[in-house]
């Protein structure tokens, strides 16, 4: 079946940026962008250079012959997932723009990354490669007589038993703020930039070489990635093997492009808090086939494509298109309003008209009625004068004969 660009004329957050000089809600934040072919651009993207030469939200992956197949699954949505092959290069930072290319989401919210080691997955499959439960093995315990300091600390990291990440992700420029006091969680904490995906799952398939230091396999390491803190858009990010069970592949020559296997389904619209009217079921939306394209995910960095969740689609979109598309559908939509303005118009006058003549044609029934009422008194005072005079006659005649008979 043919994709269709169905027209949502809803205004959202990305109409702010779908204009002639759009600007990148991440990457205007950040620091001054290179050129693109620039060396500087170069350094940054094979890890070497100042941090500083190029937004690391923008600037594409370095080549790798390695890739680890992922599962990213919208946690309490049913059947919205995308699994996708990605190089062991790409950092945090390119992770996090990818979840916002696949989901539609504009990246106007703030996120953040925990690398959760020794996970376990729901067995339940409307629950599938969702993180159950997690957490980093503690060290032995010191003895409280002996070790007292040491115990006390351990106590401090370790003694509430709750679940926690063994290392914390923060966007690009948050780490360098202070801490509040009350947080002593004592995670340790990197930035987007900082980790890859070979420093999570590594290539070598050694329990020593991932992120959990010999403590479980690549299989049980999972990234739960929170977008728009508070209101908790979950995506977890996990291991996805092939039929085979293949999850580690190799690319000759090396590539730096997700390649993206199976999508279902898109997250509702961004920023809307109650039902939209005629919003299909988050599992039944549509998938653009431009999500599936290698050099796509490529353009979106560039600032040439967009995406965004709409009422029945997930919508890959020219940001030029687009503009077009949403300047006629606010050109239809104010004719439309146009439209329904001269009617509501024309439907008073036409009341307006209706009313007159009733009025008119009440008054001239009330003007016949009191001109019928005045006819009819006139001819009664008529009868009644002629019934006076036949009276007085009479009366004359009767004194003409008495006085004739006297």
């Amino acid at each position: 079946m043919p994709f269709t660009d169905v027209v949502n004329t809803r205004d959202t957050a990305l109409s702010k940026r779908a204009h002639d000089d759009f600007e990148d809600p991440v990457s205007s934040k950040r620091t001054r962008l290179a050129p693109t072919d620039s060396p500087e651009r170069d350094q940054a993207a094979s890890g070497s250079g100042p941090r500083t030469a190029v937004d690391p939200y923008s600037v594409p992956p370095a080549p790798s012959a390695d890739y680890v197949q992922l599962r990213l699954q919208l946690c309490r949505f049913k059947g919205v997932y995308r699994v996708v092959q990605l190089p062991l290069s790409a950092t945090l930072a390119h992770l996090y723009r990818f979840v916002l290319f696949a989901f539609g989401w504009s990246g106007m919210h703030s996120h953040r990354s925990d690398v959760c080691t020794n996970a376990m997955l729901y067995s339940v499959n409307w629950r599938k490669g969702e993180i159950k439960k997690f957490g980093a093995r503690p060290p032995p315990e010191p003895d409280r007589d002996t070790e007292r300091d040491e115990w006390f600390d351990w106590m401090t990291v370790w003694g509430r038993g709750e679940e926690r990440p063994a290392l914390r992700v923060v966007p690009c420029g948050d780490k360098r703020r202070k801490r509040p006091w009350w947080d002593d969680e004592q995670v340790p904490e990197k930035e987007d930039d900082e980790v890859t995906l070979g420093d999570v799952w590594s290539a070598s398939g050694r329990k020593r070489d991932n992120a959990s230091k010999g403590e479980c396999p690549n299989e049980n390491i999972g990234i739960k990635l929170q977008y728009d803190l508070g209101s908790s858009w979950d995506v977890h990010i996990t291991i996805e093997g092939n039929k085979n069970r293949v999850y580690m592949f190799e690319y000759d020559p090396p590539a730096n492009t997700p390649f993206v296997i199976a999508a279902k389904g898109a997250p509702p619209c961004e920023d809307v808090h109650h039902d939209l009217p005629g919003e299909w079921e988050a599992r039944d939306k549509k998938v653009s086939p431009l999500l599936f394209s290698s050099n796509s995910f490529g353009k979106y960095l560039a600032g040439e494509l967009g995406s965004e969740a709409r009422k029945t689609e997930l919508a890959i979109f020219n940001y030029e298109g687009e503009y077009a598309r949403r300047q006629e559908a606010r050109k239809a939509r104010r004719e439309a309003k146009e439209q329904l303005r001269r009617e509501i118009e024309e439907n008073l006058a036409a009341e307006k008209r209706k009313k007159r003549g009733n009025d008119e044609q009440q008054d001239d029934g009330e003007e016949s009625e009191s001109t019928d009422d005045g006819e009819d008194a006139e001819g009664s005072e008529d009868d009644r004068e002629d019934g006076g005079g036949e009276s007085d006659e009479g009366t004359s005649d009767e004194d003409d004969d008495n006085s004739a008979y006297e």
